[in-house]
């Protein structure tokens, strides 16, 4: 029985937002799994961060997974490369290593290719059904993984405010993203409990409803 933990992915280059972009993948990632195995036991990216899971052998010892997959990310100008590695934590090297290069302005959004790549690293024999409803606008997809990834580590201060512009972002890079405007409309209703103005649970309630 396979029991994974994704372990954060590293950012690998000098993007400002890279982070907030490689926590983005890392919950697609997870959603994708789930999607495809919904059996499968795949560790929460929540309680990794809780337990400040970086390796896999720690992600053994404090819980119980027997396979991990290590994630480099890596933006530039032209697209996103992703190094994939699946683990064993018994064993020093890789059972299997893949590559995912997503080229700017590609039809299929990068969240669905790294899903491929991970069905296919793990060996999974299912069909590929598409992610999260990823907007196939690439600038709008982009920013909703940024303004996902800020609202993974909402505990940050400022986190919250910087996923509500990403998220602002990819509603005006495509208005018909219902994921965006899901996406924002969770922000707002953080944002609201943090700080208990009023405002922000009727900009929650207007999203919900786009």
């Amino acid at each position: 029985e396979i029991r994974l933990a994704i372990l954060p992915f590293e950012n690998a280059g000098n993007d400002p937002d890279g982070q907030a972009f490689c926590d983005g993948l890392l919950e697609s990632a997870i959603a994708r799994l789930r999607q495809v195995e919904p059996g499968l036991m795949v560790m929460p990216a929540a309680e990794i961060r809780r337990l400040a899971v970086k390796t896999a052998d720690a992600a053994r010892k404090l819980a119980g997974t027997n396979l991990a997959i290590s994630g480099a990310v890596q933006r530039s100008g032209t697209g996103v490369q992703i190094d994939l590695k699946l683990l064993d934590p018994r064993t020093p090297r890789p059972l299997a290593t893949a590559r995912v290069i997503y080229r700017s302005g590609q039809a299929v959004p990068i969240q669905e290719q790294l899903g491929a790549a991970l069905v296919k690293l793990l060996g999974l024999k299912a069909p590929e059904p598409k992610l999260d409803a990823a907007s196939h606008v690439p600038a709008a997809n982009v920013a909703y993984l940024e303004g996902t990834g800020y609202l993974q580590r909402f505990d940050i201060p400022g986190n919250i405010d910087k996923g509500i512009v990403a998220l602002q972002r990819a509603t005006r890079e495509d208005p018909d993203s219902v994921a965006a405007y899901i996406a924002l409309s969770a922000a707002y209703q953080r944002r609201y409990r943090e700080s208990k103005d009023r405002q922000f649970l009727d900009l929650a309630r207007h999203s919900a409803t786009r």
